[in-house]
């Protein structure tokens, strides 16, 4: 079933909140979501997966990219 973003715990939250000034608005959205994504996701941890998962409207080729570029 897919969660939205705002049911991060407190202390996850905490956890990304650290490194919020390393992403941009856009990039901020990403890390969260795959962050969420690779706690909830219970099947294979592809990006197909995830998205599933997490309910957010996003691309599939965005959400690749932002792996790709952050994985310098």
């Amino acid at each position: 079933m897919p969660k939205p973003i705002i049911c991060l715990s407190e202390q996850l939250r905490q956890f990304a909140d650290y490194f919020r000034p390393c992403f941009s608005r856009r990039q901020w959205r990403y890390f969260v979501i795959v962050l969420l994504g690779l706690i909830e996701c219970e099947e294979r941890k592809t990006l197909t997966g995830l998205l599933r998962v997490i309910g957010e409207s996003v691309s599939l080729s965005g959400l690749s990219r932002f792996l790709n570029k952050v994985t310098v």
